[in-house]
């Protein structure tokens, strides 16, 4: 039960970088942007947001931006709760959207908390 309960308090993190284009510009770019189609895909395993999302990311592409915007739609995400489909939906973006431009590289960090009884 403890084991359980450590699993559904753990916080997953995923990053992604690129490895076309500058990061802070990346940034810059996806600042202040919800991409919203792309956390409610990510969220919902039943989503319908895929193309939505992907018109979302190819927005972003043509700054070489599509991995920091799914970095940035995957915080978004986790802001909702926290589940491993958010990383296995993300990591599949580029190749979902067609990102051809760009290779994303994901690292996934699990944080467990403990709890006291």
């Amino acid at each position: 039960m403890a084991k359980k309960a450590a699993l559904a308090a753990a916080l997953l993190v995923a990053v992604a970088s690129a490895t076309t284009s500058d990061d802070e510009e990346c940034s810059q770019h996806v600042q202040g942007r919800e991409f919203r189609s792309c956390q409610r895909y990510l969220q919902d395993p039943r989503s319908r947001f895929v193309d939505d999302c992907c018109e979302e990311l190819r927005g972003m592409e043509r700054h070489q931006c599509g991995c920091e915007a799914i970095r940035h739609a995957v915080q978004q995400a986790q802001q909702g709760g926290s589940s491993e489909h958010i990383y296995e939906r993300a990591r599949a973006l580029p190749r979902t959207c067609g990102l051809t431009h760009q290779q994303c590289r994901f690292n996934v960090v699990f944080l467990y908390t403990s709890h006291s009884s």
